[in-house]
């Protein structure tokens, strides 16, 4: 019984000492990771395979419908400009919608707080600035861009078909730029 209440009590005290996490130990962790920076490297690992299997299964479709090879390639060209658009401004309506320094404030430390004590992350920091750790945050955006590259491979055409069913904005547009880059080589 005795163990048992010093157990209690040395729980108790080390979770009531615990000292909250700081926003500064929150963005401090941020910046390590570079997370504001890399926003458009992750999603650029989430939406190029997604862009490249739509103009795979449009190459596809067009080829199949007897369409000759060189007008396929004028038209993929013609949509990659939209493609290329529609990434940019999913990232300005990102940070138009949510300020990095809002997502700071608001999402980042919140959830830090929940799963960290200042004393915890610190020490993740510590961590983080290491030679490990710095090889640590270096990989990590590799390994998250050959894991979305092995599920575009795996589960690509599902993803396409819902991408050209829902989500390519100004669609009418780009099909119509499609339409006359064909036409106009085949003048």
């Amino acid at each position: 019984m005795r163990i048992l209440f010093l157990y209690m009590l040395i729980f108790f005290v080390t979770s009531v000492s615990a000292k909250p996490l700081s926003i500064e130990t929150s963005n401090e962790y941020l910046e390590i990771l570079k997370v504001k920076e890399n926003m458009a490297n992750t999603l650029d690992i989430f939406l190029n395979p997604l862009f490249e299997g739509v103009l795979k299964g449009l190459s596809n479709n067009l080829s199949k419908q007897g369409v000759p090879a060189e007008k396929i390639t004028l038209g993929i060209n013609a949509l990659r400009p939209y493609l290329i658009d529609t990434k940019n401004e999913i990232l300005e309506d990102i940070e138009n919608i949510i300020p990095f320094e809002n997502l700071q404030k608001e999402i980042y430390h919140p959830v830090f707080s929940e799963s960290f004590s200042e004393e915890e992350l610190s020490e993740i920091i510590l961590f983080l600035k290491t030679p490990i750790g710095k090889k640590y945050i270096q990989e990590s955006y590799g390994v998250l861009k050959k894991s979305s590259e092995l599920s575009q491979q795996k589960f690509g055409p599902a993803f396409e078909k819902a991408f050209l069913d829902r989500y390519v904005p100004k669609k009418e547009e780009a099909k119509a730029s499609i339409i006359k880059a064909l036409e106009s080589a085949s003048n």
